[in-house]
């Protein structure tokens, strides 16, 4: 109850701080219900484990469709760094189907040349890059917030930037991706780093960097 009254009144602190809470209350259940298995009672620790089960699912199923985020409202912008602003896709560079035309694309991007573009809504983003490599491998793009250094989407991140490499071949890598922390209308800045991972034996390096403006995707 308390998680939804804050859910819908957009009261930050019970959703910020709210899982801590559920997490405390969670191991007193675990404690009582083991203390009453241990009493032989059995019914009511089962009983309290389930109350417990439904309550995190609830939660959890709210928190999924909560419209609001409040990632990046105490976020300020560094002052010494140089923020660009993503540039709007160019409809000319797709086909009919929305596919993104290669050909037309190598043309406009130099090598080692690393741009964000916006994509159809505030916090969906699509990255490009032309490289040529001596490894063959894999690129994937990292983002972090640059004032606390805190990672953004890394798992979904990792996921859908990555792009294949061959070696000494001169390629245009681009990916669709989402940025999920933060909200519409509520900018902040975001480091974007393009990292390579070589196939086999090595460690993965960093080629290339840039921070942008960006907003976060609403729910």
């Amino acid at each position: 109850m308390i998680y939804a009254f804050g859910l819908n009144q957009q009261v930050k602190w019970i959703f910020v701080h709210f899982d801590l809470v559920l997490e405390f209350l969670c191991i007193l259940v675990l404690i009582s219900s083991v203390i009453q298995f241990k009493n032989g009672k059995w019914f009511r620790g089962i009983a309290q484990l389930g109350i417990m089960a439904f309550t995190v699912l609830s939660a959890g199923f709210l928190a999924m469709f909560y419209p609001y985020d409040y990632y990046a409202d105490d976020l300020k912008l560094p002052n010494n760094i140089s923020l660009e602003k993503p540039e709007v896709l160019n409809i000319a560079w797709e086909d009919e189907n929305g596919k993104l035309l290669d050909s037309t694309l190598n043309t406009r991007f130099k090598l080692n040349e690393f741009k964000i573009f916006k994509d159809t809504q505030p916090g969906t983003y699509k990255y490009f890059v032309r490289v040529r490599l001596k490894q063959s491998g894999t690129l994937c793009i990292k983002a972090f917030e640059p004032t606390h250094n805190h990672p953004l989407s890394p798992k979904s991140l990792k996921e859908r930037t990555s792009s294949n490499v061959v070696a000494g071949e001169i390629a245009l890598h681009h990916k669709e991706f989402t940025i999920f922390e933060g909200d519409w209308g509520r900018p902040y800045a975001a480091r974007f780093e393009l990292w390579f991972k070589p196939e086999g034996v090595g460690e993965d390096q960093q080629l290339l960097e840039k921070t942008y403006l960006i907003e976060g995707w609403s729910r």
